[in-house]
């Protein structure tokens, strides 16, 4: 079968892959080849400059765009937006950057926005331009198709007002069909009497088709998870970052009080995220508590902890929310910012997790005690960690994780080798960053030899280890560098594809000044890379 029997959907695929000068060659080849070629090459567009809107200007015919991105200043006024908006009419996504657009284009009557009815996502910076926010949402309202939007307001509370209750339901009734929201801006206050005034309200009605939202704010009231609770009774993932210097939640017994209202909140929500620097954890205690009280069983939660100077009396609160949906938990991701010094402290707040698969822990100044993490989630496949000190157990039952990375820490050869000898399951093990200590039994003069003899790995990654001998006194220890990587061919059966773990970038100083050589013993690694 020839190549030009293809249907134009597969062609239009294949072609996609090619560079843009491949591309232009193929769109000359044959009349076939031409129309998906044009289509492959012009389905993206970045305008960067002025001098490129200017050249663009020239041409005559409508251009198949579907995607287009207005980079930042480059101050567009209506009249190019007009000619944008006409010579491509196939557009399904625009990307507007920091006062890419004239505030004159906002203004519906000078910018006619319902030539852009078709469009279906829209990432929206309003920063700096100084517009009303209802002259936006009155140009947004021209754009009912949009199933994704993303706006971007200022938060320093000097370029525009705070974004209330109101605004919100003008958003949603301009836009019905929205499956993606992500809102950046100041909110105004919220009160009680406002929550109850909503949900008396015959003319509110709950945004259905919404499933994935995300909110970056500098301060919120408590009242705002209720509306949230009220307004999207199918949101499957939340995101919440935030900055709350001045976050007003003195008391909890009003998100105690109200949710009872609620007996079906946030019953599909199944990922949440709260990230941002939160300086009390009480505005993540009552989303846990609306969460509990309505019986949600969250499947992914990614979350900072925040630890004061008084020690780490945060850290067990919040485990213990998050430990509501032990039982459910498929994913956990954890930014630890703060001393912990007791590596059986984040351990023993943890449930048994049976369902529990991915595990990332991440503590700058933390020490962690590895096999207890390790009994508690038995299930576990794979598993990140960057601490500043492990601890790893001689004795420990054997366990069938198969993927582990630790980055950044301290760590003895000799637990190196207990934890090799306990996951005897392991086929991905990553070493990036690590300061790891030797001894007597482990190194041979200049050398050193890392028995992982147990284990059958397909990819083993060093990057960036410093091996130091611990049997100096108080000098110095005497420091060997290498930068090791197994690629991802060098597996015994080819049948079987690696599995990939966090890609870092080799220095060639490293390459280069590697002097020292590292006998590594593993039965199953028969390439190393220098």
């Amino acid at each position: 079968m020839l190549v030009t029997d293809l249907p134009f959907e597969i062609i239009s695929l294949i072609i996609g892959y090619l560079s843009t000068k491949d591309r232009n060659q193929c769109s000359i080849v044959c009349q076939a080849w031409k129309l998906p070629s044009t289509e492959a090459l012009w389905k993206q567009l970045n305008i960067r400059s002025k001098k490129q809107i200017r050249g663009l200007s020239s041409i005559q015919q409508s251009l198949p765009v579907q995607t287009l991105c207005l980079h930042p200043f480059l101050s567009i006024n209506p009249q190019q937006l007009f000619w944008i908006q006409n010579h491509f009419p196939k557009l399904r996504s625009v990307c507007i950057s920091p006062e890419a657009l004239h505030p004159d284009c906002l203004d519906t009557t000078l910018a006619d926005w319902t030539l852009w009815r078709s469009l279906t996502k829209l990432e929206l910076c309003t920063d700096n331009l100084r517009v009303p926010k209802e002259t936006i949402l009155y140009t947004l309202s021209a754009l009912s198709s949009l199933t994704s939007l993303s706006w971007i307001q200022s938060t320093d509370g000097t370029s525009s007002p705070p974004f209330g209750w109101k605004d919100l339901e003008a958003l949603h009734t301009n836009l019905p069909r929205l499956v993606t929201l992500y809102l950046k801006a100041r909110m105004d206050q919220l009160s009680a009497e406002q929550i109850q005034l909503i949900s008396r309200s015959q003319s509110f009605s709950p945004a259905r088709c919404l499933t994935c939202m995300t909110w970056e704010v500098n301060t919120l009231e408590p009242h705002w998870l209720i509306y949230w609770a009220y307004k999207y009774p199918n949101i499957c993932s939340l995101q919440w970052l935030t900055i709350d210097h001045d976050t007003k939640f003195d008391s909890g017994t009003e998100i105690i009080t109200l949710p009872e209202t609620l007996p079906s909140s946030f019953q599909k929500l199944g990922n949440l995220t709260l990230e941002g620097v939160f300086y009390t954890h009480r505005p993540q205690h009552a989303l846990f508590l609306l969460l509990h009280r309505s019986n949600v069983h969250l499947k992914s939660i990614q979350c900072s902890i925040y630890i004061n100077q008084r020690g780490s009396q945060k850290i067990p609160s919040i485990l213990n929310d998050i430990m509501q949906s032990s039982s459910s938990l498929q994913s956990l991701k954890l930014n630890i910012h703060g001393d912990v010094d007791d590596p059986n402290l984040l351990p023993s707040l943890f449930k048994t997790c049976p369902r529990l698969l991915v595990l990332s822990i991440r503590g700058m100044r933390m020490h962690l005690s590895l096999d207890r993490i390790l009994d508690k989630c038995v299930s576990l496949e794979s598993l990140y960690i960057n601490v500043s000190r492990l601890h790893v157990e001689a004795t420990a039952p054997a366990h069938s994780i198969q993927a582990i990375v630790l980055t950044a820490g301290f760590l003895n050869s000799s637990e190196l080798t207990f934890l090799s000898k306990r996951c005897t399951e392991l086929k991905t093990l990553g070493l990036v960053d690590l300061i790891l200590r030797t001894d007597e039994a482990t190194s041979h003069g200049q050398a050193l030899s890392l028995d992982l003899s147990s284990l059958h790995l397909r990819t083993l990654c060093v990057k960036r280890v410093m091996f130091y001998k611990s049997n100096v006194g108080t000098d110095r220890p005497k420091l060997q560098r290498l930068a090791l990587v197994l690629p991802q061919t060098s597996i015994l059966n080819n049948d079987e594809r690696p599995q990939r773990i966090p890609h870092c970038e080799r220095s060639k100083s490293d390459l280069q000044d590697q002097k020292e050589y590292v006998k590594v013993q593993c039965g199953s690694v028969r390439r190393l890379l220098l």
